[in-house]
């Protein structure tokens, strides 16, 4: 099953979107919230028709809340809960947009995720630097860790540097957060959907305007 991560800043509708697509709520949850989205798909009731059968399985994937991060950086919930989500497939960005610029929600949210990975990345380049004396086959990793370093050293998240896909191959064990594919989402107000598609065009193709008071 996959797994998709929800991340947003505090009153970032994100609970409110876990809410609505899974049932559950989370109120005032400090831990992560784990739930199970059921992808609804017509087609499985024609064919359930068509055999006769009672049971139906619809395709479905895991999703796991995070509590709201703190508006500013560094002030957030840290690599702790941040660090549950490594396990996820993808991680999903709630940005507001109700008199903030999403643009500036995806920064912070970015600086967090950046830090909790640098903690990592260096834990295990120190790691591999004392084992590589006897083993020189690491040589290649620690090449790729240390330019890993100087990019988290800057700010700027792995999806966002130049890194090939056969570099990035030599991050996997450390499952960096930087590193996963990424949707952005952004809640729109009620009084703003008219504009939903113009608040969210400028994140790029791949966001989505989506409005989780309705």
């Amino acid at each position: 099953m996959e797994h998709l991560g929800l991340v947003g800043l505090a009153d970032s509708g994100h609970d409110r979107l876990f809410a609505a697509l899974t049932g559950m709520t989370v109120g005032g949850a400090s831990e992560r919230t784990v739930g199970i989205v059921k992808l609804p798909d017509d087609r499985l009731d024609r064919l359930s028709v068509m055999s006769n059968t009672e049971k139906i399985v619809p395709a479905s994937f895991e999703i796991a809340y995070v509590p709201g991060l703190a508006p500013e950086p560094g002030k957030g919930l840290g690599s702790r809960l941040l660090g549950t989500l490594r396990d996820c497939d993808a991680i999903c960005f709630v940005l507001r947009s109700d008199g903030v610029d999403p643009e500036d929600d995806l920064a912070t949210i970015e600086y967090e995720l950046v830090l909790a990975d640098l903690a990592s990345v260096e834990q295990r380049l120190y790691k591999q630097q004392r084992l590589a004396k006897g083993d020189k086959s690491l040589l290649a990793e620690i090449a790729v860790l240390e330019l890993a370093v100087a990019i988290l050293g800057e700010g700027t998240p792995i999806w966002r540097s130049d890194l090939t896909d056969e570099q990035r191959v030599h991050l996997a064990p450390v499952f960096l957060l930087t590193n996963k594919p990424v949707l952005l989402v952004v809640d729109v107000p009620i009084d703003r959907i008219d504009e939903i598609d113009s608040i969210a065009a400028p994140l790029g193709e791949g966001a989505l305007g989506v409005c989780t008071e309705i």
